[in-house]
């Protein structure tokens, strides 16, 4: 797996670090508060946001797809990584 750089993103007024990692078939983003990893997020084929791990429940079901957006306005911001 490729890694890219980690970056910030903003969700109702909270920020989150994201760590993207590249996999063969799809980008993964690992998402962290200042200390802990919440989750880790992918995009299906489908286009929709889900998370990478089966024993994770989101505080509530839109924080992912909310992440999800924001990491794909940073994405195309930045023109740093195709979706």
């Amino acid at each position: 797996m490729k890694d890219f750089e980690s970056f910030t993103i903003k969700v109702y007024e909270r920020f989150y670090i994201v760590k993207p990692l590249w996999n063969v078939d799809y980008i993964l983003y690992e998402v962290f508060t200042n200390c802990d990893k919440l989750f880790t997020l992918r995009k299906t084929n489908s286009g929709n946001w889900t998370t990478n791990e089966t024993d994770v429940i989101p505080i509530y079901n839109e924080l992912v797809d909310d992440i999800g957006y924001a990491l794909e306005e940073h994405e195309v911001s930045t023109g740093s990584i195709q979706l």
